[in-house]
């Protein structure tokens, strides 16, 4: 996979801006953003992520390293301060993503968030934002009714129950147990017994001392902590959509500026690592240089952003070579569909036949709605 990244990063760079690469490189670049962007998270998934703040700074790292890659690749292009704003708001929104997989899932955290994340991206593409031009699809009946049919697959994905593995946390630390995060389920569990969505089972109390430790989110009850992370979800969405935003107002009026997209990822990854660090520094001094979480998060936290830019990388690429109305919807909503694959089959976060029916009946919607945003083009 990783010689298949550079290969097509490299065909890339053999070209200049006017000359555009061949389909195939962006159905290629399409294809390795929607799997890496469904599985950026697993590496982190058995390690304790306290409250995310180092968690995200190592993976902002992570994420930075890839742009300087695709930087070289791309023998150091111009770098245009107004992309820093693209990444600085995908940063702030990236803060509340450990909440959200510790309260809901990753599975379902990333449908959701994914979902709102597309419905944005649409906009501001579809009717145009600060004097960047409006993207006016062929079809607009297409259009329209693909973006309708996304939408109801995300109130679909509400209902869908995704099982809280918390309490299983607080018991086996009363037991001793060194588990990370989301450690493995019971094994009931594991053999596909059928269970309720969250356990009828009272779990183990922690100690007190415990509970400080934890984020307030951990202590809320199941409902709460459900509601508190879908909310989230719905929030961070659109902050994940706007990130183009400014890559594509230098391209609509910096006179010169290249419409090579993978010319302006070392600029957004540098907007996000560089309001990561503000952001962590801010939280230390807060905390009084007592940051919450294990120093094992570290290379799992670099390797989940790694993979991130890789996806990230990917998807400038794919909006250049097919355009943003049919690389956005699918990026943007098929590595829910990845993420599911991964919460059923391996974490098992979402069980029982009435969850699983109306996760599959989602996931075709969302795919449905991928589909007609796409050919809606043509």
């Amino acid at each position: 996979m990783s010689i298949l990244v550079a290969e097509t990063l490299q065909l890339n760079s053999d070209v200049d801006n006017s000359t555009q690469p061949p389909d195939w490189a962006g159905f290629t670049a399409t294809g390795i953003a929607v799997l890496f962007y469904g599985s950026n998270y697993v590496p982190v998934k058995k390690f304790d992520t306290g409250d995310g703040m180092l968690f995200q700074f190592f993976l902002c790292l992570g994420i930075w390293l890839v742009g300087m890659a695709v930087n070289a690749i791309r023998a150091f292009p111009l770098f245009h301060p107004t992309v820093l704003l693209g990444g600085a708001i995908w940063t702030f929104g990236n803060l509340f993503a450990v909440p959200i997989i510790q309260t809901i899932g990753m599975g379902l955290g990333i449908l959701i968030w994914g979902m709102f994340n597309m419905l944005t991206g649409w906009a501001t593409g579809r009717f145009g934002v600060l004097g960047i031009p409006p993207q006016v699809p062929n079809s607009l009946a297409f259009n329209y009714a693909g973006v309708a049919i996304s939408a109801v697959a995300s109130v679909l994905f509400f209902f869908e129950g995704s099982i809280s593995v918390y309490d299983d946390v607080f018991a086996n630390q009363e037991q001793g147990s060194s588990t990370g995060l989301y450690p493995s389920l019971s094994a009931g569990r594991r053999r596909g017994d059928k269970a309720p969505i969250v356990s009828q089972t009272a779990p183990v109390p922690a100690a007190p001392q415990q509970l400080q430790k934890q984020p307030f989110w951990l202590q809320m009850s199941p409902l709460r902590r459900r509601i508190f992370g879908v909310t989230l979800s719905v929030l961070i969405g659109p902050m994940f959509g706007v990130g183009f935003v400014p890559t594509y107002y230098v391209q609509a009026h910096v006179p010169g500026a290249s419409k090579n997209g993978l010319d302006y990822v070392f600029a957004h990854f540098t907007g996000i690592f560089s309001a990561s660090s503000v952001f962590l520094i801010l939280y230390t001094v807060a905390t009084g240089n007592r940051p919450s979480g294990s120093p094992r998060i570290i290379l799992p936290a670099i390797v989940s952003g790694m993979m991130w830019g890789v996806a990230g990388a990917s998807w400038f690429l794919a909006n250049q070579v097919l355009s943003e109305s049919i690389s956005y919807p699918i990026i943007s909503s098929a590595p829910a569909i990845v993420a599911a694959l991964w919460s059923v089959c391996v974490f098992r976060e979402i069980r029982g036949a009435r969850n699983l029916v109306i996760l599959c009946i989602a996931i075709c919607m969302c795919t449905a709605g991928s589909i007609m945003n796409g050919l809606s083009k043509t």
